[in-house]
């Protein structure tokens, strides 16, 4: 079993309240040991040639399914070793798709635990981010903050925040 940052309290539990911009149950985050075969890395941005260390996993919980939106690099070790349960940092949701997984992780990049990221690293982040939110063709008023912004339209295949749309 791994042992990661044993300073963490274990005990944290559960504080549901409801997120209006998105309609969903967000929880506190609790600490869980679970199956690293269990958990589900997000490969749709990929990671840096040298990814972000994380001291535990930062798992998001859909349903009965866990997703990894940071700390890939551990729950990929624990598999390769064989290790029968990782203690995770778990984030509950009652729905979330992958554009929004990916979204968080790319959060999780950008405001790293500890120090800071290179401009060369932000950069890639943010166009491969792009590339991948452009390729989706999802309406990206869904996650907006305070739901239907009228500064935000789509027109075809680009996303225009200025508010002129016509």
């Amino acid at each position: 079993m791994i042992e990661v940052n044993q300073q963490i309290n274990p005990s944290v539990q559960k504080d549901p309240k409801i997120n209006s911009a998105h309609g969903q149950e967000d929880f506190t985050p609790i600490f869980k040991y679970l199956k690293p075969s269990d958990i589900k890395i997000i490969t749709s941005l990929s990671d840096f040639e040298t990814p972000i260390e994380n001291d535990i996993p930062d798992i998001r919980q859909i349903s009965d399914k866990y997703y990894c939106v940071g700390g890939g690099l551990i729950v990929s070790k624990a598999i390769s070793n064989e290790v029968e349960e990782i203690r995770c940092l778990i984030k509950s949701s009652n729905e979330a798709d992958e554009t929004e997984l990916v979204m968080i992780k790319a959060h999780n990049y950008l405001n790293p635990p500890m120090g800071e990221l290179m401009a060369a690293q932000k950069t890639k982040l943010i166009r491969d981010l792009y590339n991948f939110l452009m390729s989706s063709g999802k309406d990206f008023k869904r996650y907006s903050k305070g739901g239907d912004r009228k500064t935000i339209k789509h027109r075809g295949k680009r996303l225009n925040l200025s508010g002129k749309c016509g």
